[in-house]
């Protein structure tokens, strides 16, 4: 792999972080969403990940599908919620909030690891401009 392709590799990398942390934003920004029984439940997103299919190894990776969770949700009973049923039950998403935050600090980490790829590659390019002057 040339110098460039590690850019373009770190580069996959932190757009497939990216949208992971805008599916895990959205996950938890509607953790606490209330449906009729009637309707489905916010539906929990997540990313399926795979290499580049362009050429070899070292590629990068790139984003395939977006999976959603369960649509039934769990029922509670809250008979003075306005969206409540004749029996008083409601529909939420099945998120946990402990597991998205754990997934949160991972692609956290991991977006900024590939930052930090991008920044040695760039130094490495700058050093060897240098050495051919």
């Amino acid at each position: 792999m040339s110098l460039f392709g590690a850019f373009g590799v770190a580069s996959s990398g932190m757009d497939v972080y990216q949208t992971w942390l805008d599916a895990i934003s959205g996950n938890v920004a509607n953790a606490n969403d209330t449906s009729p029984t009637s309707q489905s439940a916010y539906q929990e997103r997540y990313l399926e990940i795979a290499p580049v299919a362009t050429g070899g190894v070292g590629e990068g990776v790139q984003v395939t599908n977006v999976a959603l969770g369960s649509a039934q949700g769990q029922l509670s009973y809250e008979p003075n919620n306005p969206l409540a049923d004749a029996q008083g039950m409601v529909r939420h998403p099945s998120i946990d909030l402990g597991d998205q935050m754990v997934q949160m600090v991972v692609a956290e980490r991991a977006y900024q690891a590939n930052v930090s790829s991008v920044t040695q590659a760039r130094q490495a390019y700058q050093s060897a401009l240098e050495l051919g002057a």
